[in-house]
């Protein structure tokens, strides 16, 4: 709506505490090499893509570049190293948001979650509550084609992935379909039933449905790259 102001914090960690070098250091540690590899060159490549030349022949790349879009959509935008911070939560309680979107890894704490009288909904990129944690695409992928999907639930609390969750969507995976490509899917489908469950939240009809057990999973390995390749799948591509 034209009443409605946004603004958006962007986090660019890999591992909250670390920097870049460090990050990549434990991963390589915790065996996550071939994990490590493929995201680092996706995001190369994204960002390379989302520029000139490339954005002549294909304006639509632009959409990847999130400086692009909140000039294009003049829209205010902060960078930090933890939303969650003192000096974040000033920020973002200047603003006085209604409703809080989270769409990134680190977990939040209570003064965030209890800043907005609407709360805080998550976009996560897993069917709850079979895949919570990290990379749960990736871990999904792992396993086969069939419990692919993206999930919009309530943060209510500092446990990852546990709130209720308002919309879920699966999708349809190709055999032969890369990382990047299933990552792009999850994306599409976020893009589809998020505004829904904002509406939801905004006529007070987003109670959710309460998650039962479920499995929780951490930074991809080796075994799970192999395992993504035995089911067909490829590390990088369309």
């Amino acid at each position: 709506r034209s009443t409605d102001t946004f603004s958006i914090f962007e986090t660019d960690f890999l591992i909250k505490g670390k920097g870049t070098a460090a990050s990549a250091m434990y991963l390589i540690q915790q065996g996550c090499l071939s994990y490590l590899a493929v995201r680092s060159l996706e995001s190369i490549a994204i960002s390379l893509l989302s520029r000139p030349p490339f954005v002549w022949v294909n304006p639509h790349l632009r959409a990847c570049n999130l400086d692009w879009v909140c000039r294009h959509h003049q829209l205010e935008a902060w960078k930090t190293d933890d939303v969650c911070s003192g000096r974040s939560l000033a920020r973002i309680r200047s603003f006085r948001p209604d409703l809080i979107i989270s769409l990134t890894g680190q977990r939040l704490r209570q003064p965030l979650i209890d800043l907005a009288p609407r709360g805080v909904l998550n976009v996560h990129f897993g069917i709850l509550p079979d895949y919570r944690g990290i990379a749960p695409y990736v871990w999904a992928m792992s396993h086969g084609m069939g419990n692919i999907g993206t999930s919009i639930h309530r943060i209510d609390s500092e446990r990852m992935d546990t709130g209720p969750v308002l919309m879920e969507r699966r999708v349809d995976v190709a055999a032969g379909c890369s990382i990047g490509g299933v990552f792009t899917l999850c994306a599409q489908a976020a893009a589809r039933i998020l505004p829904l469950a904002i509406r939801m939240t905004e006529a007070g009809e987003a109670q959710g449905r309460p998650q039962g057990k479920g499995s929780y999973y951490r930074w991809p390995k080796a075994s799970t790259m192999r395992s993504i390749h035995r089911q067909g799948f490829k590390w990088f591509g369309a």
